[in-house]
């Protein structure tokens, strides 16, 4: 977990998790949802979300910059993934609205203020 909240900014996926942690795809499946209550793909997705949240909320940034550092490429896929966790089309303005999303803590967002252009 530690090395995907350290690096969900980079854009990571569950082949990079699996990488990291050298376990095999099943025994990740099936031991994340035991242990946590969601896959490792949901998890990924949720701390991005919440970096997305927070970075909107706390920043001046745009839709634009936040999807580059928080690891979408595209913003476009970004905004469908904010209105697929929070039910909201536009980010930059539900951003400061909506509460944190369900089951994870606030989080450090350190990594979008450090991340490399």
């Amino acid at each position: 977990m530690r090395f995907i909240r350290r690096e969900v900014c980079s854009g990571i996926n569950v082949a990079d998790v699996l990488r990291a942690v050298q376990m095999a795809r099943t025994a990740l499946e099936r031991g994340f949802p035991a242990v946590l209550g969601c896959t490792p793909r949901e998890l990924i997705e949720s701390i991005r979300m919440e970096r997305v949240r927070a970075f909107l909320a706390e920043t001046e940034a745009t839709v634009a910059e936040v999807a580059e550092c928080t690891g979408y490429t595209h913003s476009e896929y970004m905004s469908v993934a904010f209105k697929r966790a929070t039910g909201e089309t536009n980010p930059t303005r539900m951003a400061s609205e909506t509460p944190s999303l369900p089951h994870w803590p606030k989080l450090n967002y350190r990594c979008l203020l450090n991340s490399p252009k």
